[in-house]
């Protein structure tokens, strides 16, 4: 039962970020950084996680890739996107994440 509530409590969460982002009178504080070491961040903080399941994590760029953008709400999104990730990977399998200009 422990599980189910946390579970709810994560993904209604969740739904709140996704819900702000959508939102009319949503706020961004724009600043410029690397979104690949904001992914790199990210996919230290959950590499706990996924060695308890033996996924391999890997990230892939050629170069700094700068945004300007609100680097909280960009770094809730990776973490969103990324925890799902070690969630639904099946043990034994790998994350791997390319950051690319296209």
């Amino acid at each position: 039962m422990e599980f189910g509530v946390e579970r709810m409590t994560n993904l209604t969460h969740d739904l709140l970020v996704l819900a702000q982002v959508d939102s009319s009178d949503f706020f961004l504080k724009k600043s410029e950084f690397k979104l690949n070491e904001v992914t790199q961040k990210v996919l230290n903080s959950i590499e706990i996680r996924a060695r308890d399941k033996s996924l391999d994590l890997d990230l892939q760029y050629d170069e700094d890739f700068i945004v300007k953008q609100d680097l909280e709400k960009i770094t809730q999104v990776i973490s969103i996107l990324l925890d799902n990730a070690v969630k639904y990977t099946n043990e034994g399998g790998w994350i791997s994440v390319e950051i690319k200009r296209d």
